[in-house]
């Protein structure tokens, strides 16, 4: 005799949200065993409705954006010619797929604004896998931005620290090492990815780059043989390094040549972060360091997940410029601690060239509003004073 299957005689409203308790791999698992709930799952309107909870329950809304940009970026072929020069038509072709699936996947920049659209299984399923080991790197970055102990963190700094790994998994899927590595070539598809994010997002790689070569050595000190940056991006990924940091043996390199590889050792995605940084700063290199491109980057980026790196941003091109009479006179004192070495280079500030700002392209407002108590001003405040100082430069 067969065993009844007893979520059948529950009601299909009850079947689904059964459904939706579940994790990934425990609703695969009853939608194989029960005929009743896989009827359930498939019934009108119930397969987008039960992914779209259960991935809006395990992932922070500030990720969504970027986790489906990742998704479609890798059902997508970007190049396979490894002779391609962007000069020439192939090359010419890139770019322009580049920039056209930034324009469609990477336009937007408020989660709360964003539609999954129509989540399926294996859309869920891809997502899941992904995010699954996305929180054991993030969790080496918070070491190199002060984030180390989870009580001490906010689930806004946790956000930031997840999504960092999703950036350098999807630079790494969409603009290839040899678009990288050669700095003779048109730059236009590199600056239109990192247009798609605020320039305190990037300058988190760079602590992410930092757990590299940590993880290339192994336990007893002895090199793993794949010591460089360069190698890991190129060949395994996050899930490469998430294989490194648990002892797993790394799959065989994908590259043709890993030894073409180490006449880069240098090569980095935060190297190429800092060669495009005119992406957010059109004034980099010219004497005009007018703050009307500062305020527009900052205005592109709101809502509360960018506020506290956002926030440092601003103040860090605008405390030396402070009018006489200006409200914020006199809360400036004090800082050229966090801003140094800016205060002696010729170019705006940038968090890429300032050690101690990197860690605050992570950390939430209330880490300065403690340092500085009385002497960092609102966001509001920050603002109403560039535009005023704008005013008089134009």
């Amino acid at each position: 005799m067969e065993n009844p299957d007893i979520f059948g005689t529950l009601p299909l409203e009850l079947q689904v949200d059964t459904l939706k308790l579940l994790s990934p791999e425990s609703l695969i698992a009853a939608i194989h065993a029960s005929p009743a709930l896989c009827n359930a799952f498939n019934s009108k309107g119930s397969q987008h409705l039960i992914c779209h909870y259960i991935i809006t329950r395990d992932m922070e809304k500030s990720i969504f954006p970027v986790a489906s940009a990742l998704y479609h970026a890798k059902l997508t072929t970007w190049t396979t010619d490894n002779s391609m020069k962007l000069e020439d038509k192939s090359g010419a072709e890139y770019t322009q797929k580049v920039v056209d699936f930034c324009d469609k996947h990477l336009k937007g920049h408020d989660p709360a604004a964003f539609d999954l659209g129509n989540i399926d299984l294996k859309m869920m399923l891809a997502f899941t896998k992904f995010h699954n080991v996305v929180p054991d790197i993030a969790e080496l970055i918070a070491v190199e931005a002060g984030k180390h102990i989870p009580k001490a963190r906010r689930p806004s700094e946790w956000a930031r620290l997840i999504k960092c790994v999703y950036m350098y998994e999807l630079a790494r899927v969409i603009v290839p090492y040899l678009v990288v590595q050669n700095s003779n070539v048109d730059l236009t598809a590199w600056c239109k990815f990192w247009g798609c994010f605020a320039p305190w997002e990037a300058a988190g790689l760079e602590l992410l780059e930092k757990v590299v070569p940590r993880l290339a050595w192994t336990k007893d000190g002895e090199p793993s043989g794949y010591r460089s940056c360069t190698e890991f991006w190129v060949n395994w990924g996050v899930r490469g390094l998430y294989d490194r940091l648990h002892g797993n043996t790394l799959a065989t390199a994908a590259h043709s040549n890993v030894e073409d590889l180490r006449e880069y050792p240098s090569c980095s995605l935060f190297d190429r972060v800092c060669s495009s940084r005119s992406t957010w700063n059109s004034s980099v290199g010219h004497s005009d360091n007018s703050l009307r491109r500062v305020l527009e980057i900052v205005r592109r980026f709101p809502g509360e997940h960018h506020a506290g790196p956002r926030d440092v941003y601003l103040w860090s091109e605008l405390y030396k410029r402070v009018r006489m009479h200006s409200p914020l006179k006199g809360m400036e004192r004090g800082w050229g601690g966090i801003f140094w070495p800016m205060e002696h280079t010729n170019i705006n500030v940038q968090f890429c060239h300032c050690p101690r700002l990197k860690r605050f392209s992570i950390q939430d407002r209330r880490n300065l509003d403690s340092m500085f108590p009385g002497r960092y001003p609102t966001f509001d405040a920050m603002i109403q004073e560039a535009e005023a100082i704008a005013k008089g430069e134009h």
